[in-house]
């Protein structure tokens, strides 16, 4: 009954957590995406290429089996999640630009994403690579659970302003306790399968995370040499990098793969790696930071 459940709760809160990053992206922050394009698309290119690596290193030095890597490449190809701006903003980083990344890789996605996985794919050479990756029913679906709830989420704000910061707080609550009850029941129900893979899946977790903040760090100090951005963008990056739009992996995985163990990876991942953005987040708020 609950398996069942899963794959449509999943696909409602995506659409959720999107329309709440649409209703999140106010006019001032639009024209800063819009005044900053350059530089956003530039970070958003180098994300894609350190997730790439990222996870070509991890399958050549961990080599994990088939289903886990795939479900790491599918993680890492999916675009920033909503997380990453509720947690710059615990981390007193640029939320604006934290936002503003977001939607910029949540909008080239539906291109980027079906690129991502065939051309991985490809290069690892491996049985996976034979896996047919339908771009254009991809695309499609990839709009209408991102592009469009954005969309809707903008209109939403411009025709409902005021209602909509009278219940900010309580809309945010709804959208995250839903995500947490979800995350409750995949876990209930495949609770033997996470006891069997936890050592690939924590260190999986920490390899990835880590690499992440380490590609963060050294991608900001070479921005930081051409470009505007300062410590509190540099919070916003860090973060953006390993939080992905896991939801969306898990999607993929059992749209395209019709494997339900790719929800229970995301799940995962998930679990994982809450405690280590959380104490990135500790570590900046404990260090003050100067523009």
């Amino acid at each position: 009954m609950i398996s069942s459940i899963i794959p449509i709760a999943i696909q409602g809160i995506v659409i959720l957590l999107m329309f709440v990053v649409g209703l999140e992206l106010t006019s001032r922050q639009l024209r800063e995406l819009i005044s900053h394009i350059g530089t956003l698309t530039l970070v958003a290119l180098l994300q894609i290429m350190l997730l790439a690596l990222t996870c070509l290193f991890l399958y050549w030095i961990v080599q994990p089996e088939r289903q886990i890597m795939l479900g790491i490449i599918l993680i890492a190809a999916s675009p920033g999640g909503a997380l990453s701006n509720y947690y710059t903003l615990l981390a007193k980083g640029d939320i604006a630009f934290s936002v503003s990344l977001t939607t910029l890789t949540t909008l080239l996605s539906f291109i980027s994403i079906p690129l991502f996985i065939s051309g991985l794919l490809a290069i690892i050479g491996s049985p996976e690579s034979q896996i047919s990756v339908p771009i254009i029913p991809l695309i499609y679906q990839l709009f209408l659970l991102l592009i469009i709830p954005v969309l809707a989420g903008m209109l939403f704000r411009h025709l409902f302003c005021s209602w909509y910061i009278a219940h900010q707080k309580h809309l945010q609550i709804i959208s995250f306790s839903a995500l947490l009850l979800l995350i409750l029941l995949i876990t209930w129900e495949h609770t033997d399968y996470l006891l069997e893979k936890i050592e690939t899946l924590v260190t999986l977790s920490l390899l990835f995370n880590g690499l992440m903040v380490f590609s963060g760090l050294l991608t900001s100090g070479l921005l930081r040499l051409w470009l505007p951005i300062n410590k509190q963008r540099v919070i916003a990056l860090l973060i953006e990098l390993p939080v992905r739009n896991l939801g969306i992996a898990a999607l993929l995985g059992t749209s395209i793969l019709g494997n339900s163990e790719m929800v229970v990876l995301c799940t995962a991942f998930l679990i994982l790696q809450t405690p280590l953005i959380i104490f990135t987040i500790f570590y900046y708020r404990s260090h003050k930071l100067q523009p």
